[in-house]
């Protein structure tokens, strides 16, 4: 997908790759959810996936509510230096939620999936054009697709290729 031209864009996109992505969750059979394989060298399941993808989402709205002006209690993860390592905070989030049921983390990705689009629907074209407050250097536009469409495609692909095989050994 194209970079997104303004935040109608951005929304329609993040809207398009999530249908996407919740349609190919939805092909994995509801007990295979929680068999370690599809990410994580092997050792994560579709659980464990989905919860990254909640954990990247809801780091993201808070960054953006905040730009926003909103005053947010304060996260473990806020003076946390390794979570500027992306090993590092992925084995954070892994180890955050690998024992929490899956109809907890299903119920979290629809909330948070819920909360980024408010946050960014609260930003405007101008404040989406600017350059990024972490020091990434390009206009938050441009980046908040890796935290939503982009993520889903860059999971997919793993996620697929383990459907495959499952199906193929069942």
């Amino acid at each position: 997908m194209d970079s997104p031209l303004n935040k109608a864009d951005l929304l329609a996109k993040i809207r398009e790759g999530r249908t996407q992505w919740e349609t190919l969750l939805l092909t994995v059979p509801p007990a295979r959810k929680e068999t370690p394989g599809p990410a994580g060298g092997g050792a994560w399941s579709v659980k464990d996936v989905i919860a990254h993808v909640v954990e990247s989402e809801r780091w993201l709205a808070r960054e953006l509510r905040k730009l926003h002006g909103e005053t947010l209690p304060p996260s473990p993860d806020d003076h946390n230096p390794e979570m500027g390592d992306t090993h590092k905070r992925n084995a954070i989030y892994y180890q955050r939620n690998r024992n929490r049921p899956l109809a907890d983390i299903q119920a979290d990705a629809e909330r948070v999936y819920h909360d980024l689009r408010a946050a960014i629907e609260q930003l405007s074209d101008a404040e989406l054009a600017a350059t990024d407050p972490w020091g990434v250097g390009r206009p938050l536009i441009n980046i908040i697709p890796y935290s939503t469409y982009k993520h889903y495609a860059e999971l997919t692909p793993d996620l697929k290729a383990w459907l495959e095989i499952d199906n193929a050994n069942q």
